[in-house]
């Protein structure tokens, strides 16, 4: 249709020469709210972004909920914990909170639950200690050091190994949900996991990607191979389930930031409750 295409090339060039008039800004900032909305980006409600429906899923697909094992990796305050504990009262959740101050807080705030397991370390690839920078106490925010920092704070060495090294060190014999939430560090500690992965020894994986992972060098299609390799679907999480699909570069890395979730073949009811039907 070539009125329609000289209307939309015209359309084009208008807004690329009066980029920054006032009606042009507004536009912007409403179709980014509107790209932000599409992919469930930055919305942080555990009730309504989708977090709740792997526990619940797997909680329909385990009898009572019993002997349910949950990594909650950066557990910060306990939020993901109890959220956890209350969907799967039975459940022995394992925290991991890298920073000293926040884990203070953290046991403080999970104190009297006896199904909840606190290490006094951090996950990584290695074994060994890392610096991560902190701009207050209990920075929600803190992150792992990097050469490309220039950001201010403070530094603080921490502990940490890997998640192989603690599942083997404990007997576990498997996880049914590994939750990652480390600002940016989280591939390192999904390749930290690199065995338990190959096993199959965990369920369900999900783990936070955004604009955090370009401090660490990673890229989404990292976690992708990592996981696929080892025999799970992958996708992003929103509010009514995960949109499960084989990596695009052109269209995945967008450091938009948001929850994945990765389930193992094996899990094929988990795998069916949470996907996507409206594709």
């Amino acid at each position: 249709m070539p009125i329609l295409d000289g209307f939309v090339r015209v359309c084009g060039l208008t807004i690329r020469r009066k980029h920054m008039a006032s009606a042009a800004r507004i536009i912007a900032q409403t179709c980014e709210w509107y790209l932000s909305c599409h992919w469930n980006q930055q919305y942080w409600d555990m009730s309504k972004n989708g977090e709740l429906l792997p526990l619940e899923h797997l909680k329909s697909c385990t009898e009572t909920g019993n002997g349910v094992t949950i990594f909650d990796i950066g557990a910060n305050r306990g939020d993901y914990a109890r959220l956890a504990s209350t969907v799967l009262p039975n459940s022995i959740v394992h925290c991991f909170e890298i920073i000293p101050d926040t884990r203070l807080t953290l046991r403080k705030m999970l104190s009297g639950m006896s199904n909840v397991i606190i290490s006094d370390y951090g996950l990584s690839n290695k074994s060994g200690s890392l610096d991560v920078v902190c701009e207050s106490e209990n920075d929600e925010r803190a992150h792992v050091k990097s050469r490309y920092d220039t950001e201010g704070g403070y530094l603080s060495s921490v502990r940490v190994t890997t998640g192989d090294s603690y599942v083997g060190e404990r007997g576990i014999e498997r996880i049914d949900l590994l939750k990652i939430d480390t600002e940016g560090h989280d591939m390192m500690v999904l390749e930290g996991f690199r065995d338990s992965l190959n096993k199959g020894v965990i369920r369900i994986v999900q783990f936070e990607y955004g604009y955090t992972w370009i401090r660490s060098r990673k890229l989404l299609k990292d976690a992708y191979e990592l996981l696929e390799s080892s025999k799970y679907k992958v996708g992003r999480l929103y509010p009514d389930g995960v949109m499960f699909k084989k990596y695009n570069w052109v269209k995945d890395e967008h450091y938009r930031m948001g929850n994945y979730v990765a389930v193992h073949e094996r899990s094929e009811d988990i795998f069916n409750l949470l996907k996507l039907r409206n594709l």
